[in-house]
């Protein structure tokens, strides 16, 4: 509350000083530069003061950013220091791209070894392989998933995309 009687002081302050044009003549004339003066309104100027309120933020801000735009030019200039920041990129992403390759391979192998079998699938066959755990996970998932997609409603938003999905799924498991 009491900020505000403070800015209502300094607002009153502002405006009889603006209605004052000697006192504005004066403040101008050794800027030399052409202000508009009926752009200056109570909102203005309330504006202006709840601006210079926050400055401290800003400051701080503004400061940290120049610190890392400092630190950055610096990295940027030092070539030694350039390679450093690369190798840790690389080192902390190393980790990642070798699950990711590993899966890669795990996924080209798996895709040409069933391009190579030309066995017959039979009902026998699906039911031994439905005891895989491997297999009971994806089945899990799937059920899952189907159970998930018909709470959301799904179904009645697009009959054809609950089968577009699970093509989709099974072609990327499968490709």
């Amino acid at each position: 509350m009491e900020q505000y009687s403070s800015i209502e002081r300094n607002v009153s302050f502002i405006q009889y000083v603006l209605n004052d044009r000697r006192s504005i003549e004066y403040l101008f004339e050794g800027l030399k530069i052409e202000v508009p003066l009926n752009t200056l309104n109570r909102d203005t100027v309330e504006a202006v003061l709840v601006l210079i309120d926050k400055l401290p933020k800003f400051v701080k801000y503004v400061s940290l950013v120049e610190q890392i735009i400092e630190v950055t030019k610096a990295v940027m200039s030092d070539k030694e220091s350039f390679q450093h920041l690369v190798k840790g990129a690389k080192e902390s992403a190393e980790p990642i791209l070798g699950k990711i390759n590993v899966g890669i391979s795990i996924m080209e192998e798996a895709k040409e070894r069933a391009e190579q079998d030309n066995s017959k699938v039979t009902v026998y066959s699906l039911i031994k392989l439905l005891k895989d755990p491997a297999v009971q996970q994806v089945v899990h998932f799937f059920k899952a998933l189907l159970s998930v997609m018909s709470e959301r409603d799904w179904r009645n938003k697009s009959q054809n995309f609950r089968t577009t999905l699970v093509y989709e799924v099974f072609t990327f498991v499968l490709c």
